[in-house]
């Protein structure tokens, strides 16, 4: 059994304040199976890209995580589809917003209709393969509707479907998945469409599994079997880059579904919210869709061209890990303790704190971290482990304290 995303291949640039700091793969339904091979589980790829440079980075970056990347078609003569996202620093927060254009040139690398050929594909698919849409359009349908296989759909814009009647749209969905992914704009848009008000009866007319809704920092509602269960998010993380949030959230809602023999009840959401949770807190830390599980690829610019039309890639440095040296550990235990630094600590009046964060770089955020959790369990104060560069770019308005490692 194999977990497989079906569709056209994308390259994302990223730019903060004008500058391109680096690409990598990305699309909905390519970032989720990255996601979902780094939880452990076999995937592949269904797809297509260019025979060009951004298509060797978007195969690279889903080969590198583990994906099986034996059925991308490369096809000569075309661009791979690239997607140009730009944060600008304001008011100590990033805000970004992404196209199709490229901000240096305004050259749009992005073709309409997808090259897949959903004959191959269907080919391509085993029995007990599940299988992840990000879109409905004409060639992921006629996969959807000519296979059995268990699917999964991320449906995140709603234009496509503004071509299609009613009827049209039901015919689309009804019954054909597993798990629906929603956020608050495509709810809305539904509810207005079809003249409804609830959650609940989006649910009874596509008639899913489940169908959830993720709501950001307000946390998701899901609805199963008529039951609907809401979750808030407890202590949301301050948001480096929320843009992958979202794919990673359903990975893990994925990867979970199928451990679980694909079972769902209120101990299956509970227990997977608080892991996809878990997992989102991470993603929104780093830059980029993949930030969490990949590196950006850095890029050289070749001649005169834009980089977006042509590029070199910069070989990642290879970091050597070395081992912890212990020889001296007792010593410099010795020494702290007989240093000034505990006297200090015993002078802090931690109960009359409110917010506190920790803030530690390289080694010394795992010592960061244990005492921001050490401190928040003895005194019951909110605190909050970053690294120097998050504490830049979020408010402090209410922090209270800081504490340097």
């Amino acid at each position: 059994m194999r977990i497989i995303s079906i569709g056209d291949l994308v390259t994302d640039f990223y730019y903060k304040n004008g500058k391109l700091v680096g690409v990598n793969g990305g699309m909905t339904s390519h970032n989720i199976i990255a996601n979902i091979a780094k939880l452990g589980l076999e995937t592949s790829v269904c797809g297509v890209c260019g025979d060009d440079m951004a298509g060797t980075i978007a195969i690279n970056s889903l080969k590198e995580v583990g994906t099986n990347i034996d059925n991308v078609k490369v096809i000569e003569d075309i661009n791979t589809r690239c997607f140009h996202v730009s944060y600008q620093e304001l008011n100590y927060k990033l805000e970004f917003t992404s196209k199709k254009r490229c901000p240096v040139c305004n050259i749009k690398k992005w073709y309409e209709e997808s090259k897949i050929e959903p004959n191959d594909i269907l080919k391509q698919i085993n029995k007990d393969d599940v299988l992840i849409f990000d879109n409905l359009n004409n060639k992921n349908q006629i996969i959807i509707d000519n296979c059995n296989n268990r699917k999964m759909l991320d449906l995140g814009q709603y234009f496509e479907l503004e071509d299609y009647n009613d009827n049209d749209i039901l015919d689309k969905i009804k019954n054909k998945f597993d798990i629906i992914n929603l956020n608050e704009r495509v709810e809305k848009y539904l509810k207005n469409r079809f003249s409804i008000k609830s959650l609940g009866e989006i649910y009874n007319i596509l008639h899913p599994k489940m169908i959830i809704v993720t709501r950001g920092k307000k946390g998701s509602d899901f609805v199963f079997d008529n039951n609907k269960v809401n979750k808030e998010l407890s202590n949301p993380e301050v948001e480096v880059d929320p843009t992958g949030a979202g794919d990673a959230f359903f990975s893990m809602f994925i990867s979970e579904y199928i451990k679980n023999n694909y079972i769902i009840d209120y101990k299956f959401i509970d227990s997977t919210f608080e892991k996809a949770t878990k997992l989102t807190k991470k993603v929104v830390k780093k830059f980029g869709a993949r930030g969490h599980i990949q590196n950006l690829y850095k890029i050289k610019k070749v001649k005169d061209a834009c980089t977006c039309s042509n590029f070199d890639i910069s070989l990642r440095k290879q970091i050597k890990r070395c081992n912890i040296n212990i020889n001296n550990l007792e010593t410099r235990i010795i020494n702290a303790i007989n240093s000034s630094a505990y006297d200090k600590l015993a002078k802090i009046d931690f109960e009359s704190l409110n917010n506190s964060v920790f803030v530690g770089t390289g080694g010394s955020f795992a010592g960061a971290k244990f005492s921001s959790k050490l401190i928040n369990y003895l005194y019951g104060i909110n605190t909050t482990v970053l690294y120097p560069r998050n504490l830049y770019y979020r408010n402090n308005n209410s922090v209270d304290s800081v504490f340097l490692f």
